[in-house]
Protein backbone atom coordinates (compact mmCIF):
# COMPACT_ATOMS: atom_id res chain seq x y z
CA UNK A 1 0.00 0.00 0.00
CA UNK A 2 1.37 3.44 -0.96
CA UNK A 3 1.76 6.22 1.86
CA UNK A 4 1.14 9.48 0.96
CA UNK A 5 2.47 11.66 3.96
CA UNK A 6 0.27 14.45 4.48
CA UNK A 7 1.62 18.39 5.10
CA UNK A 8 -1.69 19.92 5.59
CA UNK A 9 -3.84 20.08 8.74
CA UNK A 10 -6.53 17.98 9.42
CA UNK A 11 -6.28 13.95 9.21
CA UNK A 12 -3.27 12.82 10.39
CA UNK A 13 -1.18 10.34 8.05
CA UNK A 14 -2.10 6.07 9.60
CA UNK A 15 0.23 3.73 9.39
CA UNK A 16 -0.51 0.52 7.38
CA UNK A 17 -1.88 -1.37 10.23
CA UNK A 18 -4.06 1.10 11.35
CA UNK A 19 -5.50 1.14 7.55
CA UNK A 20 -5.95 -2.78 7.67
CA UNK A 21 -7.49 -2.35 10.73
CA UNK A 22 -9.98 -0.28 9.47
CA UNK A 23 -10.76 -2.62 6.39
CA UNK A 24 -13.81 -4.34 8.29
CA UNK A 25 -17.38 -4.92 7.30
CA UNK A 26 -19.44 -2.52 8.92
CA UNK A 27 -21.85 -3.50 12.03
CA UNK A 28 -25.41 -2.51 11.46
CA UNK A 29 -26.43 -0.70 15.43
CA UNK A 30 -30.01 -3.15 14.71
CA UNK A 31 -27.68 -6.55 14.23
CA UNK A 32 -27.24 -8.65 17.61
CA UNK A 33 -23.24 -8.37 17.47
CA UNK A 34 -23.92 -5.24 17.54
CA UNK A 35 -26.14 -5.09 20.74
CA UNK A 36 -23.51 -7.32 22.71
CA UNK A 37 -20.73 -5.35 22.33
CA UNK A 38 -22.46 -2.76 23.53
CA UNK A 39 -23.86 -4.18 26.15
CA UNK A 40 -20.41 -5.59 26.98
CA UNK A 41 -18.97 -2.29 27.22
CA UNK A 42 -21.86 -0.65 29.43
CA UNK A 43 -20.78 -3.33 31.70
CA UNK A 44 -17.20 -2.62 31.37
CA UNK A 45 -17.56 1.01 32.01
CA UNK A 46 -19.65 0.36 35.11
CA UNK A 47 -16.56 -1.76 36.54
CA UNK A 48 -14.15 1.25 35.57
CA UNK A 49 -16.13 3.66 37.22
CA UNK A 50 -16.75 1.67 40.30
Amino acid sequence: MKRNILLNPGPATTTDTVKQAQIVPDICPQEQEFVEIMKQIRTDLVKIVH
